[in-house]
């Protein structure tokens, strides 16, 4: 599944209401999901399979999933309904009724998660998540043949409403935003040379049973 998203680099403004204004915002897969298709395309070269790109979103994320099939991705699948407004929770459900629509071969993997001091090694049967952080891999930057090869290949598009979604989610509804208080309080320290600096700094943290 590759997600498109607003640009991290663009500028964010928000409107009366507090919410990010995305129509003037340029719109690109997510970062988190490119070290996934990254992930796909490896495992593929290296396994054997296919690779399918799923996106649910407007028309226009189009250009998400040939971004997919640019890097490595046999197929793709445009889940679309311009008239919804999904929050995370339906877009999930929709997602997953888009999953379970595609054909998958059975069997195991093995599947290694980083954990603190260590690896965790699993055996999984699909159909199953995975979710790939930024350390896994450097994504490939796609060459332009292969951009242009990707302009050239069909993309299934699925309604939502066509899909043996579970039953409708009723959309989250914003009541409001605010800005926690941040109280601070900063004292700073004098001292006329780097060792009363350092006096100073050390008075301070005994004071206060720091150290």
């Amino acid at each position: 599944m590759i997600k498109e998203v607003p640009d991290p680099d663009g500028v964010f403004n928000l409107d009366a209401d507090g919410r990010v204004r995305t129509a003037n915002l340029a719109q690109v897969p997510s970062l988190f999901d490119e070290n996934a298709a990254e992930a796909a395309v490896r495992l593929k070269e290296n396994c054997g399979g296919r690779v399918v790109a799923i996106c649910c979103g407007p028309p226009e994320a189009e250009r998400t999933v040939r971004y997919a099939m640019a890097i490595g991705a046999d197929e793709s699948v445009l889940v679309v309904d311009s008239d919804r407004a999904w929050d995370s929770l339906g877009a999930a459900s929709i997602l997953a009724a888009a999953v379970t629509s595609i054909e998958a071969d059975s069997g195991t993997l093995r599947v290694r998660r980083m954990c603190e001091g260590g690896e965790d090694l699993f055996s999984c049967t699909p159909p199953l998540l995975l979710t790939v952080s930024s350390e896994a891999n450097r994504p490939r930057y796609p060459s332009v043949m292969k951009v242009m090869a990707a302009k050239k290949k069909p993309i299934q598009r699925w309604k939502a409403s066509e899909l043996d979604a579970a039953a409708p989610i009723a959309s989250a509804t914003l009541l409001g935003r605010y800005t926690a208080a941040a109280p601070g309080n900063c004292e700073l320290i004098s001292g006329d040379t780097p060792d009363a600096l350092a006096a100073g700094l050390l008075s301070q943290l005994r004071e206060k049973r720091v150290i």
